[in-house]
């Protein structure tokens, strides 16, 4: 058991990293920033930026219990028509 606590404490890490990636692009679409705009700030491209928003609010949704537009309203970006 002892030969995997380096393997799982790495995964952790890495997890953590993907959740703190995932985090930062739904930030920046939620103030403004074009999905193009967050690929090239964080090194991945502007689908990816877009699925990843697209995923964190599917799950958002579906464990929150929040209403809905509730949930969505925090996904838009702040200040736009």
């Amino acid at each position: 058991l002892s030969r995997l606590e380096p393997v799982v404490a790495r995964m952790n890490r890495v997890s953590r990293e993907k959740d703190e990636r995932d985090l930062a692009i739904c930030a920046m679409r939620a103030n403004g920033w074009s999905y193009g705009e967050i690929g090239e700030k964080i090194g991945c491209g502007k689908n990816a930026a877009i699925g990843t928003v697209r995923r964190v609010r599917r799950d958002d949704l579906k464990h929150s219990g929040e209403p809905a537009a509730i949930v969505e309203a925090e996904y838009e970006p702040k200040g736009q028509d």
